[in-house]
């Protein structure tokens, strides 16, 4: 990402001479406000259900076994396998 270059600011003092300042405790002129704690579904987020229904089917699915299948030794070696160079190549 860039950034745009920031601009130096300028403070700018005004004196007034004549007149006497009763000193008053500076009020910001933009008050900030807090974000407002957004309720969570605590259900929602955390995966959590209550329903009967829900629970049977997932430890349903948790609990599923895969049907055992004969695989061919060859399928299971590895396809391009690179040596490294011996002297002799270089």
């Amino acid at each position: 990402k860039k950034r745009a270059p920031k601009a130096p600011r300028k403070f700018v003092v005004h004196e007034e001479d004549d007149e006497e300042i009763d000193e008053e405790p500076l009020q910001n002129k933009r008050k900030r406000t807090e974000p407002e704690a957004k309720e969570m579904n605590i259900e929602a987020d955390a995966g959590i259900s209550h329903s009967n229904i829900d629970n049977v089917l997932n430890s349903q699915v948790q609990n599923q076994t895969l049907p055992e299948t004969d695989l061919d030794p060859a399928l299971l070696q590895p396809l391009n396998v690179i040596h490294p160079p011996q002297t002799s190549d270089l």
